[in-house]
């Protein structure tokens, strides 16, 4: 028996209206909803009104028969059953029948106990056939969902996306779009082919990205069937070309980061609500992936920069020597950015340098014109105010390339502050003659690299003013020594010029082993203040 709550609904065409109305009654006594129609043509517009489960058709009928109609149903793609019935038998059209997709063939006069087995069973069959199909839905979500889910290179994430997209709504043709760089802009991610219709048309391409600009604003879905779109959108003109088209949004939590649009030519039937809610699980799901899959990629750019900064760190940890430590900084940030232009504004007690390294060949005019805006970067920011004429060029690296000349004006600048304990340091200054997108990816690292640079700076700073302070108390140690006789005065001295002189004539001895041998020198003799 039909569960009354889940009501069936079946429309009878005929043009005996006897026979409809008698099949009508008796059906609404076995709670079955019946709807009549006179022909085939009539059975069509009620179809799309009522869409009935089960539909009982007479073989022969003015306008439109129960072929002809069995055929319509079968070109839209319709999978209702169809009861074929005939007071005249012919073995040819019963054949037709059920090559057609009829269900099941009835003899006239019908017995209407027997009509309304054959309903409930047409009834079950489609049920199954449906929750088949639901089934059948679900599990290719679930495959498309963990392929999703198990993806986290972008590449390989957008085929899965666009494959199954197109798969899953039977359209030939579509395409991805995702948010540029500047948040504004829509960018391909993939594409494939344009429909018949406008296939040679100049606006093909603006026809679609209007689409996927409206639906990328508005965050809505949107469906064009014969030029029409639902809902209504302010659309360019070749749109009215579309046979029919479906596009959603990718997003999460109410943001929009990407289109997916997919199309059918007019070779094809319209998408259906199914079609339409696929699209939009497809859609749904996919935004997810697609956010993870960036959120993962924006952890791994910052583990990176971590990693590279903490290598950095490591290794100018032994030098307290300023031009080492900048020599460093430069050459890092050539290995790992595109710059054509780097200069480091040092700010000390009295007199300050920029030191600079160009990539091409730069006349100095044209370095001081750089070197101009960063001191007035730095006396925009800093507490205090330096001159120009207290400022010295000195090229601290040779540039990579003679003779070509580097393109200016520098398209692309970055400002790094260098903060000290209590006032600004300096400015680390990065130019670029041609703006790359990895320009601004690279800023997190210089900025890295740059605080690195700042504590070595002032750990130089602080090791050197121990160091002088060393030095003094050695030398006021040889000066007591001296002051014992006024023959020895100056001895320590004198020595310690020749003992460094000699040091550095021997190749085994770096700059670390001269210091030592200096300071030996000047005490060489300390023993006798005790004499």
């Amino acid at each position: 028996m039909i569960n009354r709550k889940e009501e069936c609904r079946v429309l009878i065409v005929d043009d005996d209206p006897l026979l409809c109305s008698a099949i009508s009654q008796y059906l609404s006594g076995e709670g079955i909803l019946a709807v009549v129609a006179s022909d085939g043509q009539e059975a069509l517009e009620h179809f799309a009104e009522i869409k009935p489960d089960v539909v009982v058709a007479d073989l022969r009928m003015p306008v439109m028969d129960g072929l002809d109609f069995l055929e319509n149903l079968k070109k839209n793609g319709s999978s209702t059953p169809v009861i074929i019935t005939t007071g005249n038998p012919d073995m040819t059209s019963a054949i037709r029948a059920l090559q057609d997709g009829a269900f099941d063939y009835l003899l006239k006069p019908l017995h209407l106990s027997v009509l309304t087995q054959k309903i409930r069973k047409a009834f079950e069959t489609s049920r199954l056939s449906k929750e088949n199909v639901i089934l059948s839905e679900i599990i290719s979500l679930y495959t498309i969902t963990s392929k999703l889910a198990a993806s986290n290179n972008m590449d390989a994430l957008l085929d899965v996306i666009f494959r199954y997209g197109l798969e899953m709504t039977g359209a030939p043709s579509g395409a991805i779009y995702l948010r540029g760089g500047n948040g504004e802009e829509l960018v391909y991610a993939r594409q494939r082919g344009l429909t018949l219709l406008y296939r040679t048309s100049a606006d093909a391409e603006a026809a679609r990205c209007s689409i996927a600009q409206w639906v990328f604003f508005s965050g809505k879905p949107i469906v064009i069937e014969f030029g029409a779109a639902k809902p209504a959108a302010d659309l360019h003109s070749a749109c009215s070309r579309i046979h029919t088209l479906m596009a959603a949004p990718l997003g999460i939590s109410g943001k929009t980061i990407g289109v997916l649009l997919v199309e059918r030519d007019e070779t094809m039937p319209l998408f259906s609500v199914l079609d339409f809610n696929r699209m939009e699980i497809i859609a749904s799901q996919a935004g997810i992936a697609v956010n993870n899959t960036d959120l993962c990629a924006t952890l791994n750019k910052k583990l990176e920069v971590l990693r590279l900064v903490s290598t950095f760190s490591e290794q100018i940890s032994g030098s307290m020597e300023k031009y080492d430590l900048l020599r460093s900084l430069f050459q890092k940030v050539r290995e790992q950015c595109a710059v054509d232009f780097m200069g480091f504004l040092l700010v000390q007690q009295r007199n300050h340098e920029f030191l600079y390294w160009a990539k091409n060949s730069i006349d100095e005019v044209e370095v001081w014109k750089i070197c101009r805006t960063v001191i007035e970067y730095f006396n925009g920011k800093a507490s205090r105010a330096i001159t120009e004429r207290r400022v010295s060029l000195k090229q601290l690296v040779r540039q990579q390339k003679s003779g070509s000349m580097a393109i200016l004006p520098l398209a692309f600048r970055q400002f790094v502050p260098v903060k000290g304990e209590e006032d600004m340091m300096g400015v680390f200054f990065t130019g670029a003659s041609v703006k790359h997108p990895e320009n601004i990816e690279s800023e997190t690292l210089i900025a890295g690299l740059v605080s690195q640079i700042r504590i070595a700076l002032v750990n130089a700073k602080l090791y050197n003013e121990m160091k002088q302070n060393y030095l003094k108390t050695i030398r006021a140690l040889a000066i007591a020594v001296d002051a014992k006789g006024s023959y020895t005065s100056g001895h320590s001295e004198k020595v310690m010029s020749i003992a460094e002189e000699l040091a550095r004539e021997m190749e085994e001895c770096d700059d670390r082993h001269v210091a030592v041998i200096c300071d030996a020198a000047l005490l060489h003799d300390i023993g006798k203040i005790g004499v």
